[in-house]
């Protein structure tokens, strides 16, 4: 009983600062904001977290737990076929990054400096993500590939180029989460996507 107070204690913490973090950045959170938003003392708030970086980095590492399953549910996605898993992977990809846009942005402005904080753990199971969803990517292309969809190329590049495609075009312009926008940009990323920008 204990034990889960203790976790659900430590999950409104963690959802409590994301708020916080995302509304006055990382720069100017304190722990006394998340505190008060939470409701309880700056003390208990040091008896989950270490520092304010450390609970950045559990804020971050639960975004990247949820952005898994996302990308691993269209990947699963049973379609007509091997166009429109694709155009789901890419719609829903790019969903939950404009959703969490402002996370994202924060993360890269401050990952010069909070990597310092990672344990060696940490470091490995950021990377382990990393990989792993590349390969869910890498999977998708690679079954156009073998349907005739894609041109046989090195699945797993292509796979880090459309991520890469998708994270960077969604903060090209102001955020939208509307499905007209969505769809929008779904359709422009398949496009250059499937047949490059070459004559």
């Amino acid at each position: 009983m204990k034990k889960n107070k203790m976790q659900n204690r430590r999950q409104g913490i963690i959802e409590a600062a994301r708020k916080v973090f995302y509304d006055n950045g990382y720069e100017m959170t304190s722990v006394d904001m998340i505190a008060e938003k939470v409701g309880v003392a700056k003390g208990t708030i040091y008896l989950y977290f270490r520092s304010k970086q450390k609970l950045f980095l559990a804020v971050g590492m639960e975004i990247i737990e949820k952005f898994d399953k996302v990308v691993e549910e269209a990947v699963k996605k049973k379609g007509k076929n091997s166009h429109d898993k694709l155009k789901y992977l890419v719609n829903s990809t790019l969903r939950f990054v404009e959703t969490n846009e402002k996370y994202f942005s924060i993360w890269e402005k401050q990952f010069q400096t909070l990597h310092k904080a990672f344990t060696k753990a940490q470091f490995k199971n950021i990377n382990e993500k990393r990989i792993k969803l590349a390969g869910l990517f890498s999977a998708a292309i690679k079954e156009g590939i073998d349907s005739g969809l894609i041109r046989k190329i090195n699945p797993e590049v292509a796979g880090i180029v459309l991520f890469t495609m998708i994270t960077t075009f969604s903060r090209l312009d102001l955020v939208s989460i509307e499905e007209n926008a969505i769809a929008k940009k779904t359709s422009e990323i398949m496009d250059i996507f499937l047949k490059g920008v070459g004559k």
